[in-house]
């Protein structure tokens, strides 16, 4: 995965996701919408896998690089 989409994809589990369940939950609220909390909880569920997901791909992609020999020697 490029650094561009390691990046966007963050930005949206760490921000985007839980942003969006969060509004859904307040708006939903307000106008008296059902299942305001199964849709936010979906959203955070997915917002939850994705974050997992990006944490094992950052902790193996730091494991790689330890592993690189030392350029410098």
């Amino acid at each position: 995965m490029s650094n561009k989409w390691y990046d966007r994809l963050k930005w949206v589990a760490i921000l985007g996701l839980p942003g969006l369940a969060s509004a859904i939950r307040i708006i939903f609220a307000l106008w008296g919408l059902p299942y305001a909390d199964a849709i936010a909880g979906t959203i955070d569920a997915i917002a939850f896998m994705l974050g997992t997901w990006l944490g094992i791909s950052h902790i193996q992609y730091k494991k790689k690089e330890e592993v690189k020999p030392n350029d410098s020697e």
